[in-house]
């Protein structure tokens, strides 16, 4: 593939990764709005344990998705490191390899920050 390619595939990457975090920001407020408004504090059991479960699962396939996309963007990144005359655009991607990674730890921490703190909410 030409630089060219590469960027754009780049970019399809980066909107993927944006497009993957809608649904679980859709569930978070759901579940945020159902916590605020105190719907969870009379509701059963089973129905804070499907809610719980709902947010994790929404969050798992998210960071599955994010961990796949991620792995593609290197794949990306190494490409565009083995072309020869990039332009700037192509060489600051070709040397963004830290910044993906460092995108995937804290989406990963941040992740399990947000699921405990849904969990104490629902579950309190």
């Amino acid at each position: 593939m030409k630089e060219k390619e590469l960027i754009a595939l780049w970019d399809s990457k980066r909107n993927q990764i944006v497009m993957t975090q809608l649904a679980p920001s859709i569930v978070l407020a759901t579940a945020f709005v159902l916590s605020s408004l105190g719907l969870f504090t009379n509701a059963t059991h089973q129905a804070k344990y499907f809610a719980l479960g709902v947010v994790g699962v929404t969050g798992i396939l998210a960071a599955i998705t994010t961990f796949g996309i991620i792995r593609e963007s290197e794949a990306i990144i190494e490409d565009l490191k083995n072309e020869k005359d990039l332009s700037s655009v192509g060489k600051k991607i070709s040397e963004s390899r830290e910044l993906v990674m460092l995108n995937l730890a804290v989406n990963f921490i941040m992740s399990a920050g947000v699921f405990a703190l849904a969990a104490w909410a629902i579950l309190k």
